[in-house]
């Protein structure tokens, strides 16, 4: 009888669907510990992400847009289709599409995208000669009446106690002028009337008149007529004149966040939420009692906005712990409902994406989607880690967002909607998305990348009517990089880590991994590493490698070493496609 030798016990577990990041201490098999640059494109298949293509080099960026072509800030200057359109303060700057309109702000510059000119939602003016005030009819022509009771003649006026009366032979007696209008305008030294006080008005701007010293005369107006050389205005006063200077403003108001819905432009300032006239981001203050009025109401819950946006049929304002949802059709009905839940986080607000009808955003605890109901969190995979400020861009079922950590390195991650699962891209500074006809841009400190090089393909840039072909170069030399050719100049190949999470934490011996196998495609001049660390040293041991060897399956023996856990890395540079990793466990003893 030969004594029977003790049977090593082993385990083979093999991971065929690769479940994206998991930044927890533990997880599912397939999931990994940390990523850089892959994607779930090609789920349930490991691959990093495709190449992108850097179309602008920019200096000093200060913001990105894209309606009816791409636009953006560089150097203090505005551009749009790659042509410069008005200059800018210094200081980064938001934009809010409306029509054919980019509204930018804090300038509160207009650019119509079609007529290609600017113009400002304010107008301001201060005079300083003498300012005329006339009564007169709403054509602008003179109208002379008493204030004492004249002959009772056809057409004669009298102002009688503040009310302009009309003789009426029809009906024997005085009766009251519906509406009354006054004309003003301003007188050079010359005696000539000028042209500036109507300067970048239109009939039915409401205007702020001050300094007045007829005080009735102060306050919010409608013009209900200009020329070149004065305005119209509703009111009743006798011809009065003075010298010292008044203010004729249209004024809009300063807002912290601003959108687009129903055709208003929306904005909330501390307390405050506005919409401007229907139809019209140039007024604000227009109050005349119908459906296209301006709107405006104070909020009472707690805390500074965070941000807002048009979702779900409603206009959405944000606080760290609230939502304010404003629905209706026109101010008469516009109902105010606040919602106290987890929302956007104070610096945030360019994280607010709507995708496929949900919408996600930055709140303090996380990443957020909210239907319309109660917002719930879907960031469990990013780890205890805390993250601050941000800003997301979305295409082609993926939630894209950068974001700080408390050292205020950045961090991309990628969501896909489809799958459920996070990618943590890399850490590139991301400074604002643009999206348009189905192509995301993003704006970095060094300038503008595409991240779909496909929308490129008919050598158009999307919403341009430019066929770049041969002339691109003497149309922006060494700067427009729009064709397959240049890709290479922003990312030749790609680097990308893909780091398991901790093997053996299950069971209590200790154990040896015994071998790999790897059923793998890499792809020509593509280099694939695989890498060992064990008990969580911090060394990472290097067990292969493999340059460009198309699809094959290959085995990797290691060498015995007993530990507690174990953690593979996996890495390389250029495309590559891991389809299966198996990995090989024996168990020693308990010491």
């Amino acid at each position: 009888m030969l004594p029977e030798l003790y049977h090593i016990a082993k385990e083979q577990k093999i991971i065929d669907k690769f479940f994206g990041y998991n930044h927890n201490l533990t997880g599912e098999e397939g999931q990994f510990y940390e990523t850089k640059n892959l994607t779930t494109e090609y789920f349930p298949v490991l691959s990093p992400r495709g190449k992108r293509a850097r179309i602008k080099v920019l200096e000093n960026p200060g913001g990105i847009c894209a309606l009816n072509g791409l636009g953006y800030v560089e150097n203090n200057m505005f551009y749009h289709d790659g042509h410069a359109v008005c200059e800018l303060s210094p200081g980064e700057k938001s934009f809010v599409t409306m029509g054919a309109n980019i509204c930018i702000f804090p300038e509160k510059y207009i650019y119509n995208t079609v007529n290609k000119t600017v113009e400002s939602m304010e107008s301001k003016y201060a005079t300083s000669d003498t300012v005329c005030i006339e009564p007169c009819t709403l054509d602008g022509a003179t109208l002379n009446y008493s204030l004492l009771q004249p002959a009772k003649v056809d057409g004669a006026y009298w102002l009688d106690g503040g009310v302009l009366k009309q003789w009426s032979s029809s009906y024997n007696m005085w009766t009251s002028v519906p509406t009354s209008y006054l004309r003003i305008s301003e007188i050079s030294e010359k005696g000539t009337l000028k042209n500036v006080v109507s300067q970048n008005l239109s009939v039915d701007d409401v205007i702020t008149i001050s300094g007045c010293n007829l005080e009735e005369i102060n306050g919010d107006h409608q013009i209900v007529g200009l020329t070149d050389e004065y305005i119209i205005i509703q009111g009743v006063a006798t011809t009065y004149t003075q010298s010292e200077s008044m203010s004729f403003n249209r004024i809009v108001p300063d807002m912290l966040y601003v959108c687009e819905h129903g055709n208003r432009l929306w904005g909330c300032g501390k307390n405050e939420i506005y919409a401007c006239r229907l139809g019209d981001p140039k007024n604000w203050r227009a109050y005349t009692g119908i459906a296209s009025d301006s709107y405006a109401v104070t909020d009472g819950t707690p805390g500074e906005y965070t941000g807002c946006i048009s979702y779900g049929g409603y206009v959405l304002f944000f606080k760290e712990n609230y939502i304010i949802r404003i629905y209706g059709t026109e101010p008469a009905n516009y109902t105010l409902t606040t919602i106290e839940c987890e929302s956007v986080m104070k610096d945030a607000s360019r994280t607010l994406c709507v995708l496929d009808g949900l919408l996600y955003y930055k709140s303090r605890s996380g990443i957020c989607i909210y239907d319309g109901s109660i917002p719930r969190d879907i960031s469990d995979a990013l780890g205890p880690v805390r993250y601050y400020k941000g800003v997301a861009g979305a295409c082609k079922e993926k939630y894209m967002i950068c974001v700080e950590d408390s050292n205020e390195n950045a961090h991309v991650f990628v969501y896909d909607t489809k799958l459920g699962l996070w990618m943590h891209e890399n850490d590139e500074r991301i400074l604002g998305f643009a999206s348009e006809e189905g192509a995301l841009y993003y704006e970095t400190q060094d300038g503008i990348v595409l991240v779909q090089p496909e929308c490129m393909d008919d050598r158009t840039y999307p919403g341009m009517d430019i066929d770049y072909g041969d002339v691109v170069d003497k149309l922006y030399p060494g700067e427009w990089y729009p064709d397959w050719r240049h890709f290479e100049l922003y990312e030749d190949k790609i680097e990308w880590i893909a780091e398991t999470m901790d093997i053996g934490m299950e069971y209590p011996e200790q154990k040896y991994v015994s071998k790999i196998n790897m059923r793998m495609a890499v792809e020509k001049d593509s280099v694939l590493e695989v890498y060992i660390q064990y008990d969580s040293d911090g060394i990472w041991e290097k067990i292969f490698e493999i340059t460009g060897a198309g699809k094959r399956s290959v085995t990797i023996p290691l060498r015995i070493r007993r530990c507690d856990h174990a953690r593979l890395r996996l890495q390389g540079v250029g495309p590559c496609k891991v389809y299966s990793l198996a990995r090989e466990i024996e168990w020693g003893s308990d010491v």
